[in-house]
């Protein structure tokens, strides 16, 4: 995992898990299980750093 600051919430308005990461904040993630959330926006982060945006 990078070093940046992560998060899981329940979103009672989608009805899932909600990740998202304090130094992207128009990225996020959703998922009915917040592991996967979790994982997902861990990706997510990871590819953005590949990209070099």
């Amino acid at each position: 995992m990078n070093h940046h600051s992560y998060s899981v919430q329940w979103s009672a308005a989608d009805n899932e898990y909600v990740a998202v990461v304090a130094e992207f904040p128009s990225l996020s993630w959703l998922d009915k299980d917040p592991v996967r959330a979790l994982a997902g926006l861990v990706e997510l982060v990871g590819g953005v750093h590949k990209d070099g945006l």
